[in-house]
């Protein structure tokens, strides 16, 4: 079961029809208020847009996760909100999407959010395997022997030791996270948390 909680009735609609094309139980809300309301032991996940016309996004992430801190929230937000998004990560969300949307993102976050849910659910000492395999690949960073990858390499050396905000860009499955994870071990915050 999905709750979305957004203003854009077209977007909420268009969501709505998405999710239950694919299986999925699906219940809606228009304000922040409503959405917290609509919350029950059934809902699975929720997807929340970050700026809603009565409670912002981070309250309602604060205020979800007093009621239940299991369920994953997956923001929905402008690129200029990624700042904002990335505090939201701090509260609790589990990862934003930013606009315009696009469904297959949409369906594959929302797919591995639900079986890691129902993983750690049937097997508590799963999802802790999970996270610690995905952190073994993070650090079993592989260096390609390309010019192009060589390039990389040393741009991510002359800009880790620095406070310089990186943008990494790229296609879904080309190594993005990998490379935050290398920067994050280069740079002199690699003792800190990973965010």
């Amino acid at each position: 079961k999905i709750l979305i909680i957004d203003d854009d009735l077209d977007l909420l609609s268009l969501l709505e029809s998405l999710l239950s094309e694919n299986g999925y139980e699906v219940t809606t809300a228009t304000n922040g208020k409503r959405g917290i309301s609509s919350i029950d032991n059934k809902t699975d996940l929720v997807l929340c847009d970050l700026k809603l016309p009565d409670i912002g996004g981070l309250e309602i992430i604060s205020n979800i996760k007093k009621i239940n801190p299991q369920i994953p929230i997956l923001l929905i937000t402008g690129y200029s909100d990624v700042k904002t998004a990335v505090e939201a990560l701090r509260r609790g969300a589990k990862d934003y999407i930013t606009k315009p949307l696009y469904p297959d993102e949409i369906l594959l976050k929302i797919k591995q959010f639900i079986e890691i849910k129902e993983d750690s659910s049937k097997n508590p000492t799963s999802a802790t395997k999970k996270n610690s395999t995905v952190q073994q690949a993070e650090e079993n960073y592989v260096l390609g022997e390309s010019n192009l990858m060589i390039g990389l390499e040393k741009n991510m050396q002359l800009v880790a030791p620095t406070n310089m905000t990186v943008v990494i860009q790229g296609d879904t499955g080309t190594g993005k996270e990998y490379a935050a994870k290398r920067l994050h071990n280069l740079s002199k915050r690699k003792k800190k948390k990973f965010v």
